[in-house]
């Protein structure tokens, strides 16, 4: 790999086809859809990593000097104000962070194929059911050239991981001065899926309502949680190394949502209307992974998904010491209780917590929107001043315990931390503590904005 070259340019073709049938000739029926290849955006930061990294003629130099600056003029000669500037290459310091581009490097690029059925029965109602299938066919992932592979494996429990029995930079790198060489290149493993049924009511005098629920199902390699190279890659859990390619549940995919709203819209005194909306979703908040705090496998990076103990027992425990002392009992009480208020952990006793499976809780969110307007004809024109107010999060005005988000109550999603690992690879742990105390439970109340009523008020002129 060179950090001074890229990937060569190439033409990335997106061949598509679709169709609308209209089945019975009187649009009552309409079956659609389509397939081909889709090119996505790309961050570019990505791409700046490399020569922001490569530490090549980065000496910090700049030209304040007023005198220079008034000489300098846009010229086509590249060597015209090469003397003003230190030629001199920069040698790579210790722990360099390096980033380079495979030379194969394509943008990427997924196989779609949809497929979707409109039906419109009698008296206002109609549904509509659709299906979108997705392949990952150059998708992106980031990985460490210079770490080397794992080389034993973790013992005395069933965490048998691979891990490094050297557990220093010697043990893990290939070259010593490189603290990582992060590789950005394709990978085709991936995909999802996306199924929606919605269902539509226009009733007569002034109701309407549509309800809908929509089911998603998506898996990576990696969801790219980072703005960095570097911190890409290793901020993705894992179960050995952030090299491995399994996978794993993508970080943007909540599996259920629905979603309902129903309106009334009264007209009177032949230039008053008024109409009263209630919007509904109930979704969960987010997925997200159990790791571990801390280096489990001795490969340099704290994103070790988290083992789950078949029974209290299993995992070794020290006593936290300090102003707020724990015994190593209290710990796996505590650890127990914590699995156990967790649908999640509770299920996985004896595995590991799987990349961005675990689920946060499940929300009920209404919101509440009154439009009042004054309407009248000027000309051949309808003229409307609307006035509008919305209550977002409803419940929560109705009630101060209705309507809460939540979080996790380790913001990390990490309540083990390692405490040390043998000779023999065998880990011993402590629990996170909160403001000196062992949590017990995944998840708390959101004490922010997000979990209170807010209203805004609006007006608008329709012409």
């Amino acid at each position: 790999y060179s950090t001074g070259t890229w990937p060569r340019s190439r033409m990335l073709w997106s061949p598509r086809i679709g169709f609308r049938w209209d089945a019975f000739g009187d649009k009552t029926t309409i079956i659609r859809g389509g397939t081909g290849l889709f090119t996505g955006r790309f961050p570019f930061v990505w791409m700046t990593n490399m020569p922001s990294n490569s530490f090549m003629y980065q000496q910090g130099s700049a030209i304040t000097n007023p005198a220079q600056l008034a000489n300098i003029r846009f010229t086509t000669d590249l060597n015209a104000y090469r003397n003003l500037f230190n030629p001199t290459v920069g040698a790579i310091p210790n722990n360099a962070n390096i980033v380079v581009v495979d030379p194969n490097f394509v943008f990427p690029q997924i196989w779609r194929t949809n497929l979707a059925v409109d039906k419109r029965f009698g008296n206002g109602w109609s549904i509509s059911v659709e299906g979108i299938f997705t392949k990952d066919i150059n998708a992106l992932r980031m990985r460490n050239a210079n770490l080397r592979e794992p080389d034993t494996r973790l013992s005395g429990s069933g965490d048998n991981r691979p891990a490094y029995s050297n557990r220093t930079n010697a043990g893990r790198r290939i070259y010593q001065n490189i603290n990582t060489a992060i590789v950005l290149e394709n990978v085709s493993r991936g995909g999802g899926i996306v199924l929606t049924t919605q269902i539509n009511k226009a009733f007569n005098k002034g109701f309407s309502a549509s309800a809908s629920y929509t089911y998603t199902a998506a898996w990576d390699i990696t969801s790219n949680p980072g703005s960095q190279a570097t911190s890409t890659w290793q901020n993705n859990p894992a179960v050995g190394t952030q090299n491995t390619t399994d996978l794993g549940m993508s970080g943007f995919a909540i599996p259920h949502r629905f979603m309902a709203w129903i309106s009334y819209r009264k007209e009177y005194l032949k230039h008053l209307a008024t109409t009263v909306t209630l919007f509904y979703e109930g979704r969960n908040q987010g997925n997200f992974s159990f790791i571990t705090n801390g280096d489990l496998n001795g490969d340099g990076t704290s994103s070790d998904l988290m083992y789950i103990p078949k029974d209290r027992n299993e995992l070794i425990f020290l006593p936290i010491t300090g102003a707020t002392p724990w015994s190593a009992d209290a710990q796996r009480d505590a650890f127990e209780q914590f699995i156990n208020n967790s649908k999640y952990l509770r299920k996985r006793r004896g595995q590991y917590a799987e990349r961005n499976a675990a689920l946060q809780p499940f929300i009920h969110t209404v919101n509440f929107q009154l439009q009042q307007d004054l309407f009248t004809n000027i000309g051949k024109r309808k003229n409307t001043l609307r006035l509008q107010a919305d209550v977002l999060n409803f419940l929560n005005m109705l009630n101060k315990n209705w309507g809460h988000r939540f979080v996790n109550t380790f913001s990390g999603n990490n309540p083990l931390t390692v405490a040390s690992v043998s000779t023999a690879g065998v880990p011993s742990y402590r629990m996170g503590t909160i403001a000196g105390q062992l949590p017990t439970q995944p998840f708390q109340v959101s004490r922010t904005l997000a979990s209170t009523w807010s209203a805004q008020l609006g007006i608008r002129y329709i012409f």
